[in-house]
């Protein structure tokens, strides 16, 4: 249901090297989105291609019950869903080099996922209507919200 807290959450403030930070492992089952310039399906993950270098980014993660409508859909410079990902162990927030930064513990399961990113560097609380995002002001550049919902219909079983 829409508005409902996360019943997870977590932030990493990776160090991004080449404009590289892996969201792993994810499982995809049929098509997997297309690669564009914020993102690339790569292996069993997703890769966030920033444009920030060091710890100038924050990667939020956060799990819900059911499915989440955006919250400030306009302040967004990129969004897309995905779904039919499987999830068959905790999420982990990855640099190039497979550094962990934070790991978010989710049920096995299908799931489908939502990817939005800010970069500008616009009034984010005056466009949202007072909605902060956290650590904004702190000299961050980037920030990226990963959600993850279960899936109504998942189309192939969980592997065993």
């Amino acid at each position: 249901m829409a508005g409902t807290d996360p019943l997870a959450t977590i932030n990493a403030h990776p160090l991004v090297t080449h404009g590289v930070i892996e969201i792993k492992p994810l499982i995809f089952w049929g098509e997997r989105s297309e690669d564009d310039s914020f993102t690339a399906t790569v292996g069993e993950g997703v890769r966030l291609q920033s444009r920030v270098s060091g710890p100038n980014s924050v990667v939020c993660l956060e799990y819900y019950a059911s499915d989440q409508e955006e919250k400030v859909s306009e302040v967004w410079d990129y969004r897309q869903e995905i779904s039919n990902v499987e999830i068959i162990d905790a999420v982990d927030v990855l640099d190039l080099h497979g550094t962990a930064y934070c790991t978010l513990s989710i049920p096995r399961g299908h799931y489908a996922m939502r990817i939005q990113c800010r970069r500008a560097a616009r009034n984010f609380e005056e466009e949202s209507g007072g909605e902060a995002i956290p650590e904004w002001n702190e000299g961050r550049k980037e920030y990226w919200l990963i959600q993850f919902w279960p899936q109504a219909h998942a189309t192939e079983s969980i592997s065993s």
